[in-house]
């Protein structure tokens, strides 16, 4: 291949990969504790979560066992 090939190719992996949407990621885990006032959940393992301000925290307990999906 000559050089300019390779910098078509190179340009458009790039460009294509540019374009791709974040995946979800997911968590689990047990609820070790809850700060309302800050939006945060933590987990068992250390693991600390931003939560978003328009969700009802208030069925979330310590000791919940629950299942997380973010982007990254």
């Amino acid at each position: 291949m000559d050089r300019r090939a390779i910098a078509l190719f190179a340009s458009t992996v790039l460009v294509i990969s540019a374009t791709i949407p974040p995946r979800a990621r997911e968590a689990e885990g047990i609820v070790a504790s809850i700060d309302r006032m800050g939006a945060m959940l933590t987990l068992d393992d250390g693991t600390r979560y931003v939560l978003p301000d328009t969700h009802d925290y208030a069925p979330l307990q310590p000791g919940m066992q629950v299942h997380l999906l973010y982007l990254a």
